[in-house]
């Protein structure tokens, strides 16, 4: 303070010093006696208590450790028994959630049987009203599948599926056509390392004129322009362009002698046409089943 007083804090703990003195000195007395107890003590007898003490002090280190030990224990124990009790909570989870999924997978596989049974059984319902030419049938079924459309959405869903199905062949087209084009320029690779082996020419002569001739029948190869500048729609250029080798065939074979003079119908003149053509093109083919076109004497 300004008048340079004590502050209240070291007032009280003087306060305070004061109270304890007497406590200080009655402590302090007592030590003092038992000390000089001690010193007067005879001999034996402060063996005597050395060693109670020693013991006494065995005795309270032993407690100490064997309280340690029970806790520890004690911990131990309850930790054992929590982790056993996580492990059997993630089992029953485990279980129950593959028990969940399992069903979910089965509901999942019964209900897709069931929807591809409802597609299967909706395509082939629209499929015999068109064939029996029944199209008020046909709408009614794909109202039924998709819901009412207007003319603008039946119009923009059959474009896109035309379009869709033009980018396809389109697509399959080109495949056809290289792979055509690949397979001419190996059967002129192979004439010209024929016909430069019959002159005698050295081997790096011989790759040079089968590298020119696959170059050569590549860059002039007629199907590689053809699919860019025929014209028609997609359908129309995969046909020509997979069956270009064609073979008509005006007369029914001679080898071929059915009974009572049979003779095979137009459109089965045209199947086995379409045969030969497959077979000239190195193409393959599929009849169709249940048709009635004469699949076994074509």
């Amino acid at each position: 303070s300004p008048e340079g007083l004590p502050g209240r804090a070291a007032v009280l703990l003087e306060l305070r010093k004061l109270r304890l003195w007497a406590v200080q000195a009655k402590v302090r007395g007592a030590l003092e006696r038992e000390q000089e107890e001690i010193c007067t003590m005879h001999e034996r007898i402060y063996r005597q208590l050395a060693k109670t003490a020693a013991k006494y002090k065995q005795t309270l280190d032993l407690q100490v450790q064997q309280r340690q030990h029970e806790k520890w224990e004690r911990l131990f124990i309850e930790r054992v028994q929590y982790k056993k009790v996580v492990a059997d909570r993630f089992i029953m989870f485990r279980d129950m959630h593959l028990t969940r999924n399992k069903q979910l997978g089965r509901l999942h596989e019964r209900l897709s049987r069931e929807l591809n049974r409802q597609r299967m059984d909706d395509n082939d319902r629209r499929l015999e009203a068109l064939k029996a030419n029944d199209f008020e049938a046909y709408k009614e079924l794909l109202k039924q599948t998709y819901g009412p459309l207007s003319d603008d959405d039946r119009f923009a869903e059959v474009e896109r599926f035309l379009q869709e199905t033009e980018e396809y062949i389109n697509k399959l087209t080109k495949k056809l056509v290289q792979y055509k084009a690949e397979e001419q320029a190996g059967e002129a690779v192979q004439e010209a390392i024929t016909e430069a082996r019959m002159l005698e020419l050295s081997e790096e002569e011989v790759k040079a004129r089968a590298t020119a001739a696959q170059q050569e029948h590549m860059a002039s190869n007629d199907l590689l322009t053809q699919v860019h500048t025929l014209g028609g729609d997609a359908q129309s250029r995969f046909t020509q362009l997979a069956h270009n080798i064609r073979e008509k065939v005006t007369r029914q074979p001679a080898y071929l002698k059915p009974p009572k003079a049979g003779k095979l119908r137009e459109y089965q003149m045209v199947g086995l046409e379409w045969m030969v053509s497959l077979y000239n093109n190195k193409l393959n083919g599929i009849l169709a089943d249940e048709m009635g076109l004469g699949k076994t004497v074509q």
